[in-house]
């Protein structure tokens, strides 16, 4: 099935001042990751700086990454806006560039009732004939899903499934078994990838996988050969990755990742605060002490 793997959430690269998409540096990034095994791509999302990004800048980056990709794998686009006409305009520009899914968060940063957030998912959904995904991330805003949404979220238009952001792993687990197969979910944190496997997630989106993809493609093989043991084991060799980017500002941390790795995504779109000098080379230090190349290519030293 689409997406019933590993997911990255595209980073959006700028250029050097951050003031712009830099399309070269894009298609760098996509060619990059199309060979590394990953089942499709998050599009403009929080790690992509969707919210950051005027509509103009998020159909660029959705226009030249479909173009790309050319069917390669599956293309899911983010629409999240803080206005549902702008989130509309999104997931129809979308469906005509040829995306094969669309996905939004609530509406934000104001609190609002069930009914408001149901509403704005209910005119993106039927906006197209594309699947939809909910953006459930409720650290981001004050919309909590519980088992009595399940019907209420069954009725949206074309809804397939979540991207559950969240570690409360339950409540995810009693979604799947209350919408009798309904329902798909694709884990959000990386750090948690095997965990949500386990527990019924379909596959997962994340900011690592940019640049971690073979780790978490190993995850995954390790996974349905049923051998958890070494799954774990690389589950544990990522997030011994992941806890150096917690330093930082941490799409902006990513992104000199990105550098390390000589596929340069510019830096983060303001407000996002870039990492100075000194932290770049403590960082970089740091991906040098815990061997991410050599992870990467499966080597068994450091990244502890």
């Amino acid at each position: 099935m689409q997406y019933d793997g590993v997911n990255p959430a595209l980073f959006t690269p700028l250029t050097d001042d951050g003031e712009a998409v830099d399309v070269g540096r894009l298609r760098k990034l996509l060619a990059w990751l199309l060979p590394q095994g990953i089942s499709g791509l998050f599009v403009c999302g929080t790690t992509g700086e969707g919210i950051f990004l005027s509509p103009e800048e998020r159909e660029t980056v959705v226009e030249v990454t479909l173009s790309e990709v050319a069917g390669a794998v599956p293309v899911m686009v983010h629409c999240g806006a803080v206005a549902t006409r702008d989130s509309v305009r999104l997931a129809r520009h979308a469906a005509r560039c040829g995306a094969a899914a669309v996905s939004s968060v609530p509406p934000f940063p104001l609190p609002l009732q069930t009914a408001s957030v149901l509403a704005h998912w209910r005119q993106i959904g039927a906006a197209t004939d594309l699947p939809l995904w909910i953006y459930y991330m409720p650290a981001m805003s004050a919309f909590h899903l519980d088992e009595g949404l399940v019907e209420p979220l069954l009725a949206l238009p074309n809804l397939v499934g979540l991207k559950f952001t969240d570690a409360n792993f339950y409540v995810m687990r009693n979604l799947l078994d209350l919408s009798a197969g309904r329902l798909r979910v694709l884990s959000g944190p990386d750090e948690l990838f095997l965990a949500a496997r386990v527990m019924g997630a379909s596959g997962a989106i994340g900011s690592t996988y940019n640049w971690m993809a073979p780790i978490f493609v190993r995850i995954l093989e390790a996974v349905r050969r049923g051998d958890l043991a070494s799954a774990s084991h690389w589950q544990g060799r990522a997030n011994g990755f992941i806890r150096l980017i917690h330093r930082y500002e941490k799409i902006a941390g990513q992104k000199v990742i990105m550098e390390y790795l000589g596929v340069p995504c510019g830096p983060s779109r303001r407000p996002l605060q870039p990492l100075t000098l000194a932290q770049q080379n403590e960082l970089f230090a740091a991906l040098d002490a815990a061997d991410l190349r050599g992870a990467l290519a499966g080597g068994e030293q450091g990244a502890r």
